[in-house]
């Protein structure tokens, strides 16, 4: 039985040193999904730094595995006060660099409205984890061919010192 694991990660203007390097780590390693949750403020909030700085530090760290936008989806707390603000972000967060598989907004207090949310990204999940996992893998194989490619000369240096010093 698979089981699913939540893990929250600071946004990079919640971080302290070290944990931007920390949450790399683990996205590139342990993530089968990234859920970006933003609560709007009603008065004049806009995506700004702190947010493009948090998306493009995840697209770093997944970049060589696949395309962030192929995993991720951005949930827009609609705290009852701020729907008009939560439907300008998502109007404008592809103008600031921001791509997810889908935007949904909903009130993160109501259990119905985020079992909702966690339904709709688990049945993509679902759907199309088969040629997620074909992606994922190929970058993997992709990525250690790479190494490959640039270790041989160095293994080739290493036995021709070994053979030359048994000589």
């Amino acid at each position: 039985m698979q089981q699913i694991a939540l893990v929250d990660m600071p946004g990079l203007g919640d971080t302290r040193l070290g944990d931007a390097e920390r949450m790399i780590s683990a996205l590139s390693q342990d993530v089968d999904f990234i859920l970006f949750i933003r609560r709007p403020r009603g008065d004049g909030d806009y995506l700004g730094s702190q947010d493009t700085d948090l998306y493009y530090t995840a697209a770093k760290a997944l970049k060589e595995k696949l395309p962030l936008e192929e995993w991720s989806f951005l949930l827009l707390n609609d705290d009852g006060t701020n729907r008009q603000r939560c439907m300008d972000f998502e109007n404008t967060r592809e103008q600031k660099g921001i791509r997810v598989k889908q935007c949904l907004i909903a009130d993160c207090k109501n259990a119905l409205e985020a079992n909702t949310v966690l339904e709709k990204i688990l049945k993509y999940l679902v759907d199309h984890m088969e040629r997620l996992d074909k992606q994922y893998m190929s970058a993997c194989l992709d990525n250690l061919k790479n190494l490959q490619y640039r270790i041989e000369p160095e293994l080739q240096e290493l036995n021709f010192v070994k053979f030359f010093l048994l000589q």
